[in-house]
């Protein structure tokens, strides 16, 4: 077997691969990986690139699939569809994969570059970092206000943006935003591009223009740079340290964060932005616990509504999911209940927009993406500015 000349390694920005073998076959290259679990118990999120193809396909195996996140399946597996970069083009999905059993149980997944190349990068899912951050601020015509209210763990600047809503409406409504709570959960940051663009559109709903939007891009910055999947990660997951004395200092920076935003507004939500299971193809809100407040869970009930008017495409019983599942954490030291608990009982819900093309390839593109988080701010403006009931009289 001639030498190899192909390197393969983590990508030079949220880069995350244990290379295991690389060799050629029939002309191809294939490179054998795993994705690393890092700092946490699980693993999900892949993004390597390669280089000296030589003008050759390469093949990718994806040997730990069936070790990750919502792809434990042969059926779940059957569903992903990472994304390639062939030399200076652009990203684009692969069309198929190939599902394998392992000798002595379990599965792993392989897929192939769709032309020859001389280098390619292969993901998960579309990267978010922040540079394309920086891309969309920029063709937003400033504005968006951008404010450090912190530093990571590792001393990064952590980011929220601004949008003032017309100052001639006092008390007005406010939206607060958070995504990469899970640092490889990347369609969330997708899905907030999308409501950067439409708050930022010439000519946007007006019910979005009468709301004040505040947003963190990248909550764990620091694992979304470095390539960490981020799910369940230590000291503690982000999304379990919302206690009153918070465990992660991103966390007590933001929570300072929305108690700035939650004064004078009478109206408020916050949403939260996620990827689920690494096999699931739709997008759905996730509903308060069922031992959470009766308020709270009505309230979340009515947000759904205002989204399933602006999502007909999926059926309403697929756009909400109550948790049922068991968590290692403590289940109410998360955003949604700490917003209900620690600011008089505002609405935080989380949305879960897969990495897969969604319903039968519905949605599966960076500009479906965006058009979620477009339809999504639609909601959320609606679901702030409606009239409602006046309470019954005793």
């Amino acid at each position: 077997m001639p030498k190899a000349q192909l390197k393969a390694r983590p990508a030079a920005v949220s880069g995350n691969a244990a290379v295991l073998d690389i060799r050629r076959e029939r002309g191809e290259w294939v490179v054998e990986f795993m994705s690393e679990p890092r700092n946490g118990t699980e693993r999900l999120w892949f993004n390597l690139e390669c280089t000296g193809a030589g003008g050759r396909r390469v093949r990718f195996a994806w040997m730990n699939a069936h070790l990750c996140l919502g792809t434990g399946s042969a059926e779940a597996m059957a569903n992903a569809r990472p994304v390639v970069r062939l030399d200076a083009g652009d990203w684009r999905r692969v069309k198929k994969v190939q599902v394998h059993e392992r000798p002595l149980g379990g599965h792993f997944l392989t897929f192939t570059t769709p032309a020859p190349c001389r280098r390619v990068q292969a993901a998960f899912c579309y990267p978010y970092g922040p540079d394309d951050l920086k891309a969309t601020l920029k063709k937003t015509r400033g504005i968006w206000d951008v404010e450090a209210i912190g530093l990571t763990g590792k001393g990064r600047e952590l980011l929220r943006v601004h949008a003032a809503a017309d100052k001639k409406r006092p008390g007005r409504p406010g939206v607060y935003i958070v995504a990469r709570q899970h640092s490889g959960e990347v369609p969330g940051t997708w899905v907030l591009d999308g409501i950067l663009r439409a708050v930022a559109a010439e000519e946007p709903a007006r019910r979005l223009r009468r709301i004040e939007w505040w947003a963190v891009p990248f909550v764990d910055l620091d694992g979304a740079v470095e390539g960490n999947y981020g799910k369940d990660c230590f000291p503690i997951d982000f999304n379990r340290a919302w206690a009153d004395m918070p465990m992660r200092p991103e966390v007590g920076a933001i929570q300072e964060d929305l108690r700035y935003f939650a004064e004078g507004r009478r109206r408020r939500l916050v949403l939260d932005l996620h990827g689920p299971g690494g096999g699931e193809t739709r997008v759905y809100m996730m509903h308060p616990r069922k031992n959470a407040p009766k308020a709270q869970r009505e309230a979340a009930k009515s947000l759904q509504e205002c989204i399933c008017a602006q999502i007909p495409e999926q059926p309403p019983e697929r756009l909400g999911v109550v948790p049922e599942y068991g968590i290692r954490w403590n289940w109410r030291h998360n955003l949604s209940s700490w917003a209900w608990d620690g600011l008089n009982k505002t609405l935080g819900v989380t949305i879960e927009t897969a990495y897969q093309p969604i319903g039968d390839g519905l949605w599966s593109d960076r500009d479906d993406y965006r058009e979620i988080g477009r339809r999504l701010a639609n909601a959320a403006a609606v679901w702030l500015t409606r009239r409602r009931k006046p309470k019954a009289r005793p």
